[in-house]
């Protein structure tokens, strides 16, 4: 979603709500229209991801569907550093996934998994799962 945003000067924030005050996130600065990565995917609390950029003197913009979730609170901790994607860039769209593609292919960055779900943790059913194998063999 990053890549959805040609140009930013300062911190760009792509965030997924993970519902329940946690969020998928990551983010990127630009930099001689090369998309470089600061903080590396992730997912935790949207108080977390607040406390991350809590005293980066940059001003940061958010895109993604955690956006409308969170803006509230994103803006009341992170006050006029705080920018927000238009919402019709706040969804992920194949021209800016043919962009990042086309990049790491210019920058010999390409493996076989660069089309790959990337799973940052278990799904909910996954985590209760483990939670009763936990409880049975406790």
């Amino acid at each position: 979603m990053a890549y959805n945003i040609n140009y930013f000067d300062g911190i760009i924030c792509p965030i997924i709500d993970a519902k329940n005050d946690n969020v998928y996130f990551s983010s990127f600065e630009i930099k001689n229209e090369h998309y470089n990565l600061i903080n590396n995917y992730t997912a935790e609390s949207i108080f977390y991801l607040i406390d991350t950029f809590s005293n980066s003197p940059k001003n940061i913009l958010f895109v993604g569907d955690g956006v409308d979730v969170y803006k509230d609170k994103l803006l009341e901790a992170l006050n006029k550093r705080c920018f927000f994607a238009p919402v019709h860039l706040n969804s992920l769209k194949s021209s800016s996934i043919a962009k990042a593609a086309w990049d790491k292919l210019i920058n010999k960055e390409l493996d076989d998994n660069n089309l790959s779900p990337l799973y940052l943790r278990k799904s909910q059913a996954e985590r209760m799962l483990d939670l009763n194998e936990s409880n049975k063999n406790s």
